[in-house]
């Protein structure tokens, strides 16, 4: 039990933060699918990944560093950030309640915690509590500064979408941009670049949390002067 719960918790913390910063809320029922799905798609994920071992590289260093990068990238990195993708885009980017810009942020990472979750349930109960206790503060935060990018691209394309009928170069860099910067968390940490790999993630961490926060207040502003012009 104990181990569920410190699993689960940090995802629990993170998505009630981003849950109070939206101040027009998503619909719970929504949020819920989303966040599921995000989880289930952890398990094709992993087949995949493990399908490809043998063409992508992605435990060591044997083949130098070039490989590796190339590796988790095609063997990690965009086969986790599509399939959380793809939740979004089929099962939120066409609703209804996705009218807002700050929306594409909350379901971008309610699939992505939901994706952290079950891995993270996994590593926990595969290696221990020490295990949970170290991605709380490492790979669960950053599954959400992959995911707060991808919803900020996503927000994007959904604006062209609308008002301009074009979305194409912010659909794609609503994967690449999350994708480029799990290859890099992955690859600094796999490759034993540690203090590169610190400093890469406080960074992502402190700029990721300081763009969301900054959407928020956009997105809180824009809603009340809405209000005013009713």
């Amino acid at each position: 039990m104990m181990n569920l719960i410190i699993a689960i918790i940090p995802v629990i913390l993170l998505l009630n933060y981003v849950y109070k910063l939206d101040s027009h809320k998503e619909p719970k029922n929504l949020l819920r699918k989303i966040f599921y799905i995000g989880a289930l798609t952890c398990i094709p994920a992993a087949f995949i990944e493990v399908s490809l071992e043998n063409i992508f590289y992605t435990d060591d260093l044997k083949y130098g560093y070039l490989n590796l990068l190339i590796s988790v990238f095609f063997g990690i990195a965009i086969i986790e950030e599509l399939v959380k993708w793809i939740v979004i885009k089929t099962q939120a980017y066409n609703e209804k309640d996705f009218d807002e810009s700050f929306d594409a942020i909350v379901y971008s990472i309610f699939s992505s915690l939901g994706f952290a979750c079950l891995e993270n349930i996994f590593y926990v109960f595969e290696n221990g509590i020490s295990i949970g206790i170290a991605r709380a503060i490492t790979s669960i935060p950053s599954h959400m500064y992959d995911a707060i990018f991808m919803g900020y691209f996503l927000a994007l394309a959904k604006r062209n979408d609308i008002y301009k009928g074009k979305k194409d170069s912010y659909i794609i860099l609503s994967i690449l941009v999350p994708t480029t910067t799990h290859t890099i968390y992955d690859f600094l940490i796999i490759g034993e670049l540690h203090i590169y790999w610190l400093i890469f993630h406080v960074i992502a961490t402190i700029f990721s949390l300081i763009l969301i926060k900054k959407l928020a207040k956009e997105n809180k502003l824009f809603i009340e002067n809405q209000k005013n012009t009713l």
